[in-house]
């Protein structure tokens, strides 16, 4: 270990998440407030699913899942043209490469090669994905981030190709040129009256400039990021933690409307657009390691969960008058939920996890699988906008899907916590990917002597980063690089007779 690198060990009795929110409430006055809230929450409110009692249900949900798309795919063959919404028969209406939600296809595409490991997948997914390329010169919204991170961004995670990582670069280049320094925004939309509109779905295609800037981009677009996330967060939320869905700025940077496109009025809130906010903050923490991100994804999903139904999925909008005669939004469950499953990594409260599992329990339920059903869809009761009937949207299962995946790596880490453990078990770090710290979780039934090493991506020793005798239990490693490049290492756990790897990802 050398003298430039901070690591922490701690001992633990149940699944770790990190108690960053511990710190951030002493800085709150409201946080005697705030923890008699959660604990109302978690005591009264919320229904208690267990993990291992949801995996049967997710794993049919899964199943599910890959026999609709395969039912899909033996009827249609042609990969410029990639699923948007069903219609009225429950067939999928298909988009061109240019639609906005071009990019999701490919992404359940490769959620499937990578739960399954099938390389027909794998095919399927490149074939879809390559179509998309030449979005990657598209300026002219901001939705390229949508198209690309689902469908090259998952490629590249999972084969590591050399073309992709170059047309998300190029992507992101192509996003960034939106951008108006005087404002400190990227503009959303180009049509309209709209002077310039920036919308809190804009969030989300933050992360193309965040990864862009960590795998050889320029510095430029890590900036242009954070400068985005900094005035919507400024302009975007109320002070209850909802938000405003779209906000058009003059040219100066003063504030010329607030409102909503796709809500009920300019002062209710559209879940999809705050669900959009709260995945799009904590992805924003997750690159940045900023403790103001983190708050203002508490503050959303504080929100989202207090106002959130019996059966954890949400109307069209949060206030609308017609509730509950109003459509469900699928769509805007599925991106909480997996946005949900993250943030509770980051925070000591158990609400964030559980409202995940509630949500994905629902989903996975007959209420919203399109099990038995005439969708084309995984899911059904999904709804583009207020008062836009129910119907399968291609983003609703793209998240669903990821959301499933997400609980897998959850359970998994559950099944390292449980009483029936090997003699050694290594978990996944988190945060992953991360700029400033990571926590490495590792777990022993027997005394040993332990070592956990770097490598790079070649395999090459780095250094060592713990060195230490061990008693039985559950332990994570929280681990500070300060002399390391961006890129993709190794973690290793090494005893007697024992070595276990994983990757881990570092943004510096």
């Amino acid at each position: 270990m050398k003298k430039w690198d901070k690591v922490a060990v701690f001992q633990q009795n149940q699944p770790l998440p990190i108690h960053m929110e511990l710190r951030i409430m002493k800085k709150n006055k409201s946080s005697k407030k705030t923890f008699l809230v959660n604990l109302l929450f978690l005591l009264i409110l919320a229904p208690v699913i267990n993990a291992q009692d949801l995996l049967s249900q997710a794993n049919h949900a899964g199943i599910f899942a890959e026999q609709q798309i395969k039912t899909w795919l033996t009827q249609n063959s042609d990969s410029t043209q990639h699923p948007e919404r069903t219609e009225a028969n429950g067939l999928w209406k298909n988009s061109s490469r240019s639609g906005w939600t071009s990019g999701f296809f490919s992404g359940c595409l490769w959620y499937l090669f990578e739960k399954t490991n099938v390389t027909d997948w794998k095919l399927k997914a490149e074939r879809w994905t390559g179509d998309l390329e030449s979005q990657k010169n598209n300026t002219g919204d901001h939705d390229v981030g949508f198209r690309i991170m689902s469908s090259f961004g998952n490629g590249f995670r999972l084969t590591g190709r050399e073309d992709y990582r170059q047309v998300i670069l190029t992507a992101a280049n192509s996003l960034s040129r939106r951008f108006n320094s005087n404002i400190g925004c990227i503009r959303s939309w180009s049509w309209g009256a709209w002077n310039y509109p920036v919308i809190i779905d804009n969030m989300m295609n933050l992360e193309l400039l965040f990864w862009a800037a960590a795998n050889g981009g320029s510095k430029k677009l890590y900036n242009i990021a954070i400068q985005h996330a900094r005035n919507t967060r400024i302009h975007h939320i109320r002070e209850d933690g909802s938000t405003w869905h779209v906000v058009d700025f003059n040219d100066d940077g003063t504030i010329k409307w607030k409102g909503t496109w796709q809500g009920y009025d300019n002062e209710s809130t559209w879940s999809r657009g705050q669900a959009w906010g709260i995945y799009g903050f904590t992805m924003t923490y997750r690159y940045t390691q900023n403790d103001t991100f983190l708050t203002t994804a508490i503050k959303l999903a504080d929100y989202f969960i207090d106002n959130l139904p019996a059966d954890f999925v949400p109307y069209s909008d949060f206030e609308a008058p017609d509730i509950p005669n109003l459509e469900k939004d699928a769509s805007a469950a599925a991106i909480a939920c997996a946005a949900f499953f993250e943030l509770a990594q980051y925070t000591s409260h158990d609400k964030y996890i559980q409202t995940a599992l509630n949500i994905l329990s629902s989903l996975c339920s007959p209420n919203y699988l399109a099990e038995g059903k005439n969708y084309s869809s995984i899911l059904h009761r999904a709804s583009s906008r207020y008062h836009d009937p129910e119907k399968g949207l291609i983003y609703a299962d793209y998240y669903f899907l990821e959301a499933l995946r997400k609980f897998n790596a959850y359970t998994s880490k559950i099944e390292m916590n449980s009483s029936i453990v090997k003699d050694f078990v290594l978990g996944q770090n988190f945060p992953n990917p991360f700029n400033s710290w990571t926590v490495i979780p590792f777990s022993i039934n027997r005394p040993a002597h332990l070592l956990i090493k770097i490598y790079n991506s070649k395999g090459q020793f780095i250094q060592t980063i713990y060195d230490a005798f061990h008693t039985p239990g559950n332990y994570s490693l929280r681990w500070e690089p300060r002399n390391l490049t961006s890129g993709t290492y190794i973690y290793r756990l090494e005893a007697t007779q024992l070595q276990s790897g994983k990757k881990l990802i570092y943004l510096k």
